[in-house]
């Protein structure tokens, strides 16, 4: 009985943690828990540079469209004596690089950093459950929602925890996506397993350890 309090006590923490990290990752929610000092300072001020960057990148863009129309416009002739144009001229007047490469570092940096978060607070707890029981969890919540992020429009995740017939439902969403009710219906979904996956993996490898 004392086995099983402290199995679900650990679980408990466990679904705590990782529900701020889901919710309020981005900022470093799941560290004010531990009162970890510099992921509570850094992941704030990356995801805000994520924000600057991202209006600077779509003001400087209109500005050079405005600029572009100002000087007469796309030269559309050229679309047929260079095949590279919009390579070449258009992208390379339109986009401002610097601001893009800016961008794509600061959310690249939080989303490995929070990527890499979801695998150590598992580990934590996977270290706490193996003192107390021999027994391996089948399922890893880091891999459910690794495949959700990658590749969950499939219902990868979905199948992994072992749901398939909503699995299916994800393909068959997917694949009829092009309609505005499955595009609606598949990203709610999508959205509501941001929050629930951990559940239900936490609730299959509970099951394996308790018995029940």
């Amino acid at each position: 009985m004392v086995e099983h309090d402290l199995i679900n006590s650990i679980y408990s923490n466990q679904e705590k943690e990782i529900k701020n990290w889901v919710i309020g990752g981005f900022v470093g929610s799941h560290h004010w828990r531990n009162r970890n000092y510099i992921p509570m300072i850094m992941y704030p001020i990356l995801f805000a540079s994520f924000l600057i960057f991202s209006f600077l990148f779509g003001y400087e863009i209109i500005n050079n469209i405005n600029s572009m129309m100002n000087t007469g416009g796309m030269d559309l002739t050229a679309f047929s004596s260079n095949p590279n144009y919009i390579e070449d001229e258009l992208l390379g007047q339109v986009l401002p690089l610097n601001y893009f490469y800016l961008l794509s570092l600061s959310i690249g940096s939080v989303l490995i950093w929070w990527i890499v978060d979801l695998y150590l607070i598992e580990k934590k707890y996977k270290k706490q459950l193996k003192s107390i029981v021999k027994k391996e969890e089948p399922k890893s919540i880091f891999v459910a929602y690794l495949l959700w992020l990658l590749i969950g429009a499939f219902g990868a995740h979905r199948f992994y925890a072992g749901k398939f017939n909503t699995g299916v439902a994800f393909v068959f969403l997917t694949l009829t996506s092009w309609t505005v009710i499955s595009s609606i219906i598949l990203f709610i979904w999508y959205m509501h397993d941001a929050f629930l996956l951990k559940d239900y993996i936490i609730e299959k490898n509970k099951k394996i350890l308790l018995d029940y």
